[in-house]
């Protein structure tokens, strides 16, 4: 193996990691808003779209003005598309020495 290969199965590996760590994370602060919310205001756990993600966000800030859950989850996030960034690029350039 070369040591592009390498370095895009590691990049893969470690992006998984991170967004997996990430959606544990806000799994989380969902856990910890509904222990607060009222029966009627609670936030399920199924199914995520960018409006329920942004309120996940607004209400776990609105409770837990220190929480720090909230950088948590968008750094795991933000270091997972970064690994995968790292990943297309490795094994791209493999890709591109093959032919």
């Amino acid at each position: 193996m070369t040591p592009r290969i390498i370095l895009a199965i590691a990049a893969f590996l470690a992006a998984l990691i991170c967004i997996v760590s990430g959606n544990v994370a806000m799994y989380s602060m969902m856990v910890r808003m509904n222990r607060i919310l009222p029966a009627t205001e609670q936030i399920g756990y199924l199914g995520f779209n960018p409006a329920k993600i942004l309120r996940i966000f607004r209400e776990y800030r609105r409770l837990y003005p220190q929480g720090r859950l909230n950088s948590l989850c968008k750094g795991f996030v933000a270091a997972g598309f970064a690994f995968m960034i790292v990943f297309a690029w490795a094994l791209g350039s493999y890709l591109i020495t093959l032919q």
